[in-house]
């Protein structure tokens, strides 16, 4: 087979122009199967870890016109795959963005098509006019290290190795496990 290794870590199915894409993550970087043809995109990411985010075209962005492939790894930023596959590849770190880790454990993408990548150093947003912002403990974060974020309504949801965070109208409110036989605080 065209696999880039035989380790693999994380797997996902995208369907695109009328045709499934298998997306295979491993240890020496990740391998995309059509069925028919293994494309090696040349991502070099050790140690891998896949979570990818496939972004609808938007015909009201410039430059929008396929799906975006948000590609995370454990050591080596965010690369955006753009367009049709094959196809262009930009990779985003902290010496050339506004990335607060090269530590991307997770993206998601909000309704205005800003990008909110959780890293192991907090959260850091990437505008649709390519402005960069960041969150952290400071700002209500219950932990740095964000493994997760989702939209509803009118909340952004943080999951975090200290528990989930949501901020709503600007206010957070923190949930965090608290075991039957530990004292309550507060």
């Amino acid at each position: 087979t065209g696999l880039v290794s035989d380790a693999i870590s994380d797997i996902t199915s995208h369907f695109e122009a009328g045709r499934w894409y298998e997306w295979f993550g491993g240890a020496d970087g990740m391998t995309i199967f059509d069925g028919t043809n293994w494309w090696n995109p040349g991502l070099v990411m050790t140690p891998f870890r896949m979570a990818v985010e496939f972004v609808d075209p938007d015909p009201e962005v410039p430059g929008d016109e396929y799906w975006n492939k948000w590609v995370c790894t454990q050591d080596n930023g965010v690369f955006v795959i753009v367009g049709a596959l094959p196809t262009t590849v930009t990779n985003y770190t902290v010496a050339n963005s506004g990335l607060v880790s090269d530590t991307v454990n997770s993206v998601s993408v909000d309704e205005d098509h800003a990008k909110w990548f959780g890293t192991d150093q907090g959260v850091s947003v990437l505008d649709a006019d390519g402005s960069w912002s960041a969150i952290s403990m400071l700002d209500g974060l219950p932990s740095n290290d964000v493994s997760a974020i989702d939209f509803a309504a009118d909340a952004v949801w943080f999951g975090t190795d200290r528990g989930v965070a949501v901020r709503r109208d600007g206010r957070w409110t923190t949930y965090q496990h608290i075991a039957a036989d530990e004292p309550m605080i507060g």
